[in-house]
């Protein structure tokens, strides 16, 4: 789950890329595939992390790791950045450096991803690490949501090892700016509005040449799952082995969003539409995030004229969740290093500065912060109902091939919201798209 646009297409050809890294070094404070060092060994050497973004995404990174060597400083580390437009771009990119030998320890993994690298042999799996130091990280989990942590072991592992600990995460809701709706005359959502609801607000606060009332992210996670969400539907059945992308709820949803668009209430997707500089300049009402817009929004001195409410139900309240975790890589030369930086960022100092900072645009797994008034600092009113979505959140469908149902969710709902094809017709097709790469 990510600030990230998920529009770009994947090859199919390049999701077959087979990974091969380099061997791990005989360092005996790095540990094996196995079998951590032993207890109170102080980690050293170099620490490579991978991230979806650009250079200048660092600089969160970098906050991070300034803590960091304060209680590690033998640990030399570097933050390399991997630019692109999609998560599903980002999984092949990173198959593709590992493939030709680059060295990583560490990589920042979204949910849509994790069994994927998990299934690949990618990842280490973390139990014998766990238990080494499982005072630690019982210490998270009694403040982590449990709702959060059970969904992260049942569908991130394609067996029973551990190989991910969420650290963050986000869920789904609407943003909107709050003087637009006063100067519009209407009251500001309630957190039981309705699809007629938000479909009423952006008729009236649509301004043609001016002002869109809405954005319809073409995105899986932003745009295409809280619609299906809300009406009772998802992509894949709640085991994942079976699309149902194409059922009534589904057709319903889609064809929604897609009259959001036909009558202009919505900007077409595609060209180079930004949603939050128009949001900034009062050119768009609302739009649909998690918590990664909020350094812009602060940037743009807008937070307190913004509103935080819950994606508009129908059925039901709905939203994706999906959890970032830092996995160690297999083939990591430094395993205590990496796994030390794992544990680091479950610690309640780096949560807080998780959320103060919004590093890497999530909410901090830890409740008391989550909820707390650090995160709530200089926030939009409303942030916390994004933690509060928890206790009715869907995880974000990702099964082993999922690049490959990204890829072709987000083409169909592009399809779809431009008018191109009809949602029926799309979903059918999709629905094929899925379960053939289901199959693979």
């Amino acid at each position: 789950m990510s600030q990230l646009s998920r529009r770009s297409l994947l090859r199919a050809g390049a999701a077959t890329v087979v990974a091969s890294v380099l061997a791990s070094c005989a360092d005996p404070a790095a540990g094996t595939d196995d079998a951590p060092a032993p207890a109170g060994v102080e980690p050293s050497g170099e620490l490579r992390l991978l991230f979806q973004g650009q250079a200048a995404d660092r600089g969160s990174w970098e906050k991070i790791f300034a803590e960091f060597h304060k209680k590690y400083p033998k640990v030399r580390t570097t933050a390399i950045n991997a630019p692109g437009t999609s998560w599903a771009d980002f999984f092949t990119a990173v198959q593709i450096r590992l493939a030709g030998g680059q060295d990583f320890d560490i990589l920042y993994l979204p949910t849509e991803g994790q069994r994927l690298f998990a299934k690949k042999n990618l990842v280490q799996s973390i139990d014998a690490w766990i238990e080494r130091d499982r005072a630690e990280i019982d210490d998270f989990l009694a403040d982590a949501d449990p709702r959060l942590v059970t969904a992260a072991r049942r569908t991130s592992s394609p067996n029973q090892h551990t190989y991910y600990l969420p650290y963050g995460f986000n869920t789904m809701a609407i943003w909107y700016r709050r003087s637009l709706f006063r100067s519009a005359g209407i009251p500001e959502p309630a957190d039981n509005w309705r699809w007629k609801d938000v479909r009423a607000a952006a008729e009236r606060l649509t301004r043609p040449g001016q002002r869109y009332g809405i954005h319809m992210d073409p995105g899986y996670f932003v745009g295409f799952a809280p619609w299906l969400l809300t009406n009772g539907a998802d992509v894949l059945n709640r085991a994942w082995t079976v699309s149902t992308v194409d059922s009534p709820a589904a057709i319903a949803a889609t064809t929604f969003a897609r009259g959001m668009v036909r009558d202009r209430l919505s900007p077409t997707p595609g060209g180079a539409y930004d949603v939050f500089d128009q949001f900034a300049k009062g050119k768009l009402a609302m739009f649909g995030a998690g918590r990664w817009p909020i350094p812009k929004m602060r940037d743009a001195g807008i937070v307190d004229d913004i509103g935080i409410v819950p994606w508009p139900r129908q059925k039901q309240l709905g939203s994706p969740v999906g959890w970032g975790s830092i996995p160690i890589l297999r083939k990591s030369k430094n395993k205590e290093a990496a796994w030390a930086f794992v544990k680091f960022l479950l610690t309640r100092p780096i949560q807080e500065l998780i959320g103060r900072e919004a590093v890497a645009g999530i909410l901090p797994a830890r409740r008391s912060t989550a909820k707390g008034p650090v995160t709530g600092e200089n926030s939009p009113i409303g942030t916390s109902k994004m933690y509060d979505a928890l206790a009715y959140a869907t995880p974000v469908a990702s099964p082993d091939r999922q690049n490959l149902v990204q890829q072709g969710v987000e083409e169909a709902y592009t399809q779809i919201l431009t008018g191109a094809v009809t949602p029926e017709r799309k979903l059918a097709d999709l629905n094929k798209t899925i379960e053939d790469a289901l199959k693979r």
